[in-house]
């Protein structure tokens, strides 16, 4: 184990909180466990460890960050993703393939929604055409956290957004009918009106689109409408 990485450790487990602890892992359907830290007592306490990675070349980032997913305390996985996109200037291909470790493990929404539209999404932007091919397997992949990164990768690509690639996507995917996949093609398609409304409003009608998606890409359509 790294000594930085050893040296975190051990300042969350001083300052961890029992009872916070349970409400937190409750909170997240206890799917993993916590030492209690609030987010500004989790910042005062990892700021000197990530002022001390700032020299750190990427490959020693990736070690660092890899070790702190491997730790079963939830705070941990959120200090490396801070990690992670604090060191987004170094950022290459190794790096890609290591966010799509991060994806598949340790997966829940609070870890891979911000991996997919700021790391994913931010890495690709830079020449997006060449992963196209990407995001279409991730669309085709078995895996449900793969799928939901290839939907909202885009979410903050505003007038650069790809929408023969989120077509191309939805069809690959609108047939899973799980919540995050339902959530996330509304999400998207929610987040892409705020740069082009009518595109949203003639693709929910072309392709039928409803339920949770439906409501949740016109959501702020409808907001407007009603003023």
């Amino acid at each position: 184990m790294h000594q930085l990485t050893h040296e975190l450790n051990a300042a969350f487990t001083s300052h961890g909180n029992t009872q916070k602890s349970v409400a937190m892992a409750a909170y997240m359907k206890n799917h993993f466990r916590f030492f209690g830290l609030q987010k500004n007592e989790r910042s005062s306490l990892h700021k000197n460890f990530l002022l001390n990675c700032k020299q750190l070349e990427i490959e020693d980032v990736h070690a660092i960050v890899r070790q702190l997913w491997q730790m079963p305390e939830r705070e941990l996985q959120y200090t490396a993703m801070e990690l992670l996109y604090g060191a987004k200037k170094k950022w290459n291909d190794s790096s890609l393939l290591l966010f799509e470790e991060l994806v598949t493990t340790k997966s829940w929404w609070d870890s891979v929604d911000f991996i997919a539209a700021r790391m994913i999404g931010g890495y690709c932007s830079k020449d997006h055409q060449r992963f196209h091919q990407l995001f279409i397997n991730y669309a085709n992949s078995e895996n449900l956290w793969l799928q939901r990164t290839a939907i909202i990768h885009q979410l903050f690509y505003k007038e650069n957004t790809d929408t023969l690639l989120f077509e191309t996507i939805f069809h690959c995917t609108k047939n899973n009918k799980d919540f995050f996949i339902q959530k996330a093609i509304g999400w998207a398609l929610r987040q892409y009106a705020k740069t082009n409304p009518e595109f949203v409003k003639r693709f929910v009608e072309a392709h039928t689109i409803t339920g949770l998606a439906k409501r949740e890409a016109l959501k702020n359509i409808e907001k407007q409408t009603a003023k």
